[in-house]
C-alpha cells in the first residue's frame, strides 16, 4: 500500500501531539476533560475517552444531528 502525502501528514501531526503530551507541554482540550473524568471516577483515561465519545454520539443522535 502506497502512503499518500495526507497520510504522512496525519502521522506527523499525531507524532508531534504525542510528543507534546510526553514532554509535559500539555494536553488537548478533550484530553483534559477525559483526564478529569478519569481522576474523578474509577475509570482509566482510555476508558473515560471511550465513554465520553459514546455519550457525545448518543446525544448528537438524540438531537437529530449527524455525528
Amino acid at each position: 500500500m502506497k502512503k499518500s502525502p495526507e497520510r504522512r501528514w496525519r502521522i506527523a501531526v499525531f507524532g508531534i501531539a504525542a510528543g507534546a503530551v510526553v514532554s509535559g507541554l500539555g494536553l488537548a482540550p478533550w484530553d483534559v476533560f477525559h483526564l478529569g473524568v478519569a481522576e474523578h471516577s474509577l475509570l482509566t483515561i482510555g476508558t473515560a475517552s471511550i465513554v465520553v465519545g459514546l455519550v457525545v454520539l448518543c446525544v448528537s443522535w438524540g438531537l437529530g444531528q449527524p455525528p
